[in-house]
């Protein structure tokens, strides 16, 4: 005798057919009643999460939209140093910066430690607006864990460990660092370099490593910065620059190697410019 509306009966009329039927089954004349045109109910946010942000990671709010066919509402992200409890639209502008302004935001380097806040306007696909409806993350934006991140989702989603038990995971996460990788400057000097990923970066590690033709690898003492000169005894052998990334609060990631320089060989030798003449005299003896 009830009818729950759905978002597709707007825009449609009901009618309702009346069927009377007698105690000993006999049936009388249908009566139909036609409703008027269903409208769209008001617009309006009935939730907004946002999920554990991690640097570098797109975020996609989960959020859920009552009043009618939806239509491209307003986003607006705010980043802020501390939790507010209190969202009112004019707190949340005073004292938090706008950066972003679209459903979909990345974090990047800049958002590692502050919170982000979304505040989103419903709109109908007439234009008529809502109220708006804003949410805060529930922890600071996360130095970034490149892949790691995305690969411990799916593992818990596929498993059904629950939402708190894998963001403890990702924020377990290390530094790391890309596309290692070494560079002959000149004859006889060398320069390594990589893409530091995760937070700020603090005091990494830099390790030369010589590597002879049987595969041995040797750390070469004394080599600890992005540059090395060869020496004597990197001849006949190949070079190997090695990257370990240190966070800016102490956290080391995995070292991460180079591919191995070429068979390192002596130079040329020349004479830069005369040091002089010397003379020979030679005596013939005769019996």
């Amino acid at each position: 005798e009830c009818l729950d509306l759905v978002l597709a009966d707007v825009d449609c009329r009901i009618e309702v057919i009346f069927t009377p039927v007698r105690e000993d089954g006999v049936q009388g004349s249908p009566k139909s009643v036609s409703s008027d045109t269903i409208l769209p109910g008001e617009p309006k946010g009935v939730s907004l999460v946002i999920p554990e942000c991690f640097e570098d990671n797109e975020i996609s709010p989960i959020k859920a939209y009552f009043g009618g066919k939806e239509g491209t509402g307003k986003y607006t992200w705010f980043r802020t140093t501390e939790k507010l409890d209190n969202l009112e639209p004019e707190l949340v502008a005073s004292c938090s910066e706008v950066v972003g302004e679209t459903l979909l935001y990345k974090p990047s380097l800049v958002d590692v430690g502050f919170y982000l806040i979304l505040c989103w306007v419903p709109t109908r696909c007439d234009g008529k607006t809502g109220d708006p409806l804003m949410a805060i993350t529930d922890n600071p934006v996360m130095a970034g864990c490149h892949l790691i991140c995305s690969y411990l989702t799916l593992l818990c989603i596929k498993y059904l460990i629950p939402a708190d038990s894998y963001s403890c995971m990702k924020f377990a996460a290390f530094p790391s660092v890309l596309d290692v990788n070494l560079k002959k400057t000149s004859s006889d000097l060398y320069s390594g370099v990589g893409i530091y990923y995760g937070g700020y970066e603090g005091s990494s590690l830099h390790k030369w490593y010589r590597e002879s033709s049987d595969g041995t690898r040797i750390c070469i003492d004394g080599a600890a910065s992005s540059t090395y000169e060869v020496a004597d005894a990197d001849y006949s052998c190949h070079l190997l620059f090695g990257y370990t990334p240190v966070r800016s609060d102490g956290v080391i990631g995995e070292e991460k190697f180079s591919e191995p320089s070429d068979i390192i060989f002596p130079g040329k030798l020349y004479v830069s410019e005369p040091i002089g003449y010397i003379t020979f005299k030679f005596s013939i003896l005769c019996n």
